[in-house]
């Protein structure tokens, strides 16, 4: 998943490159571009957290109970515990 989230993170940092090279042309849009890649950021970073957070959750109540939580794949949860 990190890989993802590395991914996601590279049009936020074009949009921030852009805008920091537009500050001097036109500065209102320069500096909105990089308003928007930081946030952008930040919401990449805050969904790959919320994902991480989602799956740990999911793997310790089948590491508990035995039980798959609804809406999870079977398969994703045995195989996490298997050897590779």
């Amino acid at each position: 998943m990190t890989l993802l989230v590395i991914a996601a993170i590279f049009p936020a940092g074009a949009l921030i490159a852009v805008g920091a090279f537009s500050l001097e042309v036109i500065p209102l849009l320069g500096g909105l571009l990089i308003v928007l890649g930081v946030l952008g950021i930040f919401g990449v970073i805050l969904a790959g957290f919320t994902l991480d957070g989602i799956l740990t959750s999911a793997l310790y109540l089948y590491a508990i109970d035995g039980k798959v939580p609804h809406n999870f794949d079977n398969k994703l949860a045995t195989n996490a515990f298997t050897r590779k």
